[in-house]
């Protein structure tokens, strides 16, 4: 099997575990560690997006 296929179909099975998991982590006490590293990749300023 191609190695992008095995890719996919690993996170078809595993993606709700995983997401599962993120939410719990989100609600606990590690949510601010979360929320620390989610925003430290945002940028500083909001931009503005303009659509057609």
């Amino acid at each position: 099997m191609e190695f992008d296929k095995r890719v996919q179909n690993y996170w078809n099975v595993r993606s709700k575990e995983f997401g599962d998991i993120r939410r719990v982590e989100l609600a606990g006490p590690d949510a601010q560690a979360w929320k620390n590293f989610i925003t430290s990749y945002l940028p500083e300023k909001k931009t503005s997006v303009s659509l057609m």
